[in-house]
């Protein structure tokens, strides 16, 4: 018997994640301007570039097998409370002094460790919430959601100009 609740689930989940990841990217555009503007050094940039990208491609393939054997609805929740987290103790530092760099790129990883277990969750929640007819749709909606989030006012590379 079909779960008729499904579509609600899936829309208040997706809604609530499309904000998560929105916001996510619009703080680690944020984070590369700030460093632009205060560092404004091309190794920097790169060094931040590296922060926020590798973690999360080399935990990547682990975190399958992690969030597998876990509840992916935990795994979201701590990820992005740990986003979320990151971002306020950015903020608080930036808020009564010039955070450090150090800071700064270790916000990065940090937010770049958790990014890496929480959309393969978010994806693996999918063929759960769905009825198996209409798995094409929803993964659809899915990627929809994430390249609008991943367009990020022009910061990712999804946005160019020839």
């Amino acid at each position: 018997m079909e779960n008729q609740n499904w579509k609600r689930i899936f829309f208040a989940l997706y809604t609530g994640q499309f904000f998560s990841l929105l916001s996510s990217a619009a703080v680690q555009f944020s984070i590369i301007w700030w460093l632009t503007d205060t560092a404004g050094s091309p190794l920097l940039l790169a060094l931040a570039g590296v922060a926020g990208f590798l973690p999360q491609a080399l935990v990547g393939p682990l975190a399958g097998t992690i969030i597998d054997r876990h509840s992916r609805k935990m795994i979201m929740i701590l990820a992005d409370m740990i986003v979320a987290l990151g971002s306020l103790l950015l903020f608080t530092s930036m808020y009564f002094s010039e955070p450090s760099i150090v800071l700064v790129i270790l916000v990065l990883v940090v937010r770049s460790l958790a990014t890496a277990f929480h959309m393969p969750a978010m994806q693996a929640s999918v063929p759960l919430l769905a009825p198996e007819k209409h798995l094409t749709k929803v993964a659809g909606w899915g990627q929809m959601i994430s390249s609008v989030s991943n367009i990020r006012t022009g910061s990712g590379n999804v946005i160019t100009c020839s």
